[in-house]
């Protein structure tokens, strides 16, 4: 995979503006996205997916263009050959694991006989899902809706799968048992991953290249990670210790002088000079 990201998004929300600035590239099929949460990392990926509209710049995947403001290019998230598995795994609550698979294609029923049907009941049978087809999520547990959505995910054959911290929702013991069963599945697919986590277990199980987030910015890209690793942690205990000191600040100064001030990590007050 080669990706080339260079993006500026302002976001805006009441008093407060966080500007994305993201700089990236990238040539390698294990990419992470990594760093604490409010950071910029699920918004990167959701330029990427088509699901935001950055103000400025340009995205390509693999030699093609997917955004270019200059030029005018803004693919549709359904043209990108692109699946995103969401922190949450947004599986429609009203229709069964094999319609939540056949909606992957786009088909919430599927005709008997076609070859669709044949798709879904073998993603069913890979991923160990056939004895829960006919449940609704709210009957499944996290482990086997976090299945649910990687094969739907998976069932419309894309270029790239994005992944959206997907163990956060799960506890410790399944949190292990499912980065095997995930390692095992991108090892099968042979597909090209971008994921964002803030859990360092993720980078030791998955990471290649690593792209360490700080305030709207990619602080540094780590190469090869594996050779690496003591560089990530230092990056990481130096914005953790920057966050705290942030949080100390505000403390302070809103006990001072008893008003509020926009001194959150990655965002400043509305007007304020960056």
């Amino acid at each position: 995979m080669n990706l080339k990201i260079n993006i500026k998004k302002r976001m805006t929300a009441r008093n407060r503006v966080f500007d994305l600035n993201i700089r990236l590239e990238a040539d390698t099929d294990r990419l992470v996205f990594f760093g604490p949460s409010g950071f910029g990392k699920t918004l990167t990926l959701n330029a990427i997916a088509g699901l935001l509209t950055p103000d400025e710049g340009v995205i390509a995947f693999n030699g093609f263009v997917l955004f270019d403001s200059e030029k005018g290019i803004n693919l549709a998230a359904k043209d990108r050959q692109i699946s995103f598995v969401f922190q949450d795994y947004a599986l429609f609550p009203h229709l069964t694991v094999r319609e939540n698979m056949a909606f992957g294609l786009k088909k919430r029923f599927l005709a008997k006989g076609s070859g669709d049907v044949q798709k879904v009941e073998g993603y069913l049978d890979s991923f160990g899902l056939q004895d829960i087809s006919g449940c609704f999520p709210k009957d499944i547990s996290g482990g086997q809706a976090q299945r649910v959505a990687l094969a739907r995910a998976l069932i419309r054959d894309p270029k790239l799968l994005l992944l959206d911290e997907p163990f956060s929702a799960l506890d410790p013991y399944l949190r292990k048992k499912m980065r095997d069963e995930f390692q095992a599945v991108i090892d099968q697919f042979q597909l090209p991953v971008i994921l964002i986590t803030h859990d360092y277990d993720d980078l030791n199980m998955f990471a290649d290249v690593v792209a360490v987030f700080e305030e709207g910015r990619i602080k540094k890209r780590i190469t090869d990670f594996k050779t690496n690793k003591a560089v990530v942690e230092n990056l990481i205990a130096e914005i953790y210790t920057q966050i705290q000191t942030q949080k100390q600040i505000y403390k302070d100064d809103t006990k001072k002088y008893n008003y509020q001030k926009c001194r959150v990590p990655g965002y400043r007050c509305a007007g304020e000079s960056a």
